[in-house]
């Protein structure tokens, strides 16, 4: 399948499920201010499932940043440009980036199967090694 069809890929129903499983997660937690999705339509099915299951959800924006093959660097300077580099914020992407983006903000290698939900606390400071994972959750387990 060319990047093409990659990027119409909707959620399977294994994918949906678990999802659908990560978003009860989320709901029990803090609130999101802010909901970042790549432009990639599985990112935006995941995102609107989160979307309702939470009570009062921020409005789902469209990171370019968040596609696979992107930079974590990329991801931090639109962030940056679009003042979300505080609070509650959930970016919804994809393999191999989320892992990339994990292991850039902690300054170690960060390894999980997809889906799988990461929780990262920056320490006070935005970049490289600024963040720890303070939880994760693989819907396959819970």
């Amino acid at each position: 399948m060319g990047d093409a069809g990659d990027r119409g890929r909707a959620l399977t129903a294994r994918g949906r499920a678990a999802v659908e499983r990560l978003a009860l997660e989320l709901a029990a937690g803090p609130p999101l201010d802010r909901i970042f999705a790549s432009p990639l339509l599985r990112a935006h099915e995941t995102a609107r499932i989160v979307v309702s299951a939470l009570t009062r959800p921020p409005t789902i924006e469209t990171l370019a940043a968040l596609e696979p093959e992107a930079a974590p660097e990329a991801v931090m300077a639109e962030l940056e440009a679009r003042g979300a580099l505080a609070g509650h914020v959930l970016l919804v992407s994809h393999m191999p980036l989320v892992a990339r983006l994990t292991s850039w903000w902690c300054g170690e290698i960060q390894d999980f199967a997809a889906p799988t939900l990461v929780r990262l606390v920056c320490e006070g400071r935005a970049g490289r090694g600024a963040a720890i994972v303070s939880g994760r959750i693989d819907p396959g387990r819970i």
